[in-house]
């Protein structure tokens, strides 16, 4: 894993998720699901929207669901 993607917590993968055209679908407790906005057919990435870190399998997992490849991810962490 990328070593700019270690130590992101949920708030930085949410800002992630809306810079890539997610929106909210629904939300239990403190995770939430997201899907493409443009896409009613994109499958859910799951977050937990208040986690302090996230454990870089989980991550791993968010970046999979998200269809973007790691490389990507850290492309937008530096425009956000």
């Amino acid at each position: 894993m990328h070593n700019r993607l270690k130590g992101l917590n949920g708030k930085d993968v949410l800002r992630i998720l809306k810079f890539f055209g997610f929106q909210i679908d629904r939300q239990t407790g403190s995770h939430q699901q997201w899907k493409k906005a443009d896409n009613p057919r994109s499958p859910r990435v799951t977050v937990d929207g208040i986690a302090k870190s996230i454990d870089p399998g989980t991550l791993r997992s968010i970046i999979r669901q998200s269809g973007f490849t790691e490389d990507q991810w850290v492309e937008a962490l530096d425009k956000i």
